[in-house]
This record gives C-alpha cells, sequence and structure tokens, in this order.
C-alpha cells in the first residue's frame, strides 16, 4: 500500500551535519544523510484509490507555471517494492530508448492520472517513489506507457 507526504529537501552540507548524531540506539536503522527531509505533512498509508484521487486532482499541489516550471511540487510515495508489479515503458530525457520499470502498488488509475499530468508539460508535478532504502524519480517530462 503506498505510503504518501509532502516534505522538503534536506540541503547536502546540514545532511552531513546531521549525520554526525546519528548512533547510540543499537539495532537502529539509519537512512543516508542524502535522503534527509523535513516531512511537512504525513498523509499515512492510502489504497490505490486515493492514489488515483490525489493524482488526478493536482489543485491542492503546485504545477508551476509556464514562465516558472520549476516552481512545481515533488510528492514522494512509498510503495511496498520497485522492480515488481506490472511493467511500463517509461521514455523520456535521460532515458536512451526506453526503460522498463516496475513499481508495486500502484493501479491502472494511477497512471492514467500521471499521463495526465505528464500532458502539462513544462509545468506539472515530479514523484519519488520509496520503497525501503530504494528511490525512484519520476520527472514530469517522462512518459509512461503500457
Amino acid at each position: 500500500m503506498p505510503r504518501l507526504f509532502t516534505g522538503l529537501e534536506v540541503p547536502r552540507e546540514v545532511g552531513e551535519v546531521l549525520s554526525m548524531f546519528r548512533g547510540g540506539l543499537p539495532g537502529a536503522r539509519w537512512i543516508d544523510p542524502e535522503n534527509y527531509h523535513i516531512t511537512l505533512r504525513f498523509i499515512g498509508d492510502i489504497d490505490d484509490r486515493l492514489a488515483h484521487d490525489i493524482a488526478s486532482s493536482l489543485e491542492g499541489f503546485a504545477i508551476g507555471t509556464d514562465p516558472y516550471p520549476d516552481r512545481s511540487a515533488t510528492l514522494v510515495i512509498e510503495v511496498p517494492v520497485l522492480g515488481a508489479g506490472t511493467t511500463r515503458r517509461w521514455r523520456g530525457p535521460g532515458i536512451d530508448g526506453q526503460a522498463a520499470v516496475a513499481v508495486g502498488g500502484l493501479g491502472t488509475d494511477f497512471w492514467q492520472a500521471w499521463a495526465d499530468n505528464h500532458a502539462l508539460f513544462p509545468c506539472g508535478i515530479d514523484i519519488v517513489f520509496a520503497a525501503g532504502s530504494q528511490l525512484l524519480a519520476l520527472p514530469r517530462s517522462i512518459a509512461v506507457e503500457g
């Protein structure tokens, strides 16, 4: 089941300083400093239907403007697994031809909402999928097929 939150990236220098305070808790699993973030709002575990509703109703998230498309939101969505589930073809900048990618826990409604978001390019939201210690970025410039 996907988990959803909004957050802010911690600057690299700040993450490096904070990482020096790790330790002292036997058995704790610490994330790498490059994954540090400040959670603004934790929405929690969401089902595929809610994931679709969130992705298709972008009014609550900044999508940028034509002069400033970089002023858009990035959503971080926790999914059960990366590399399993229905494989889809990703095409776009930074991909040589196409890439076969599978993201577990997302239904077809989500991918239709993504197509709608991609059509807004250069505006639109970006997504980072998180599964355990793995991250997978889906920029708005990437078309997803299949």
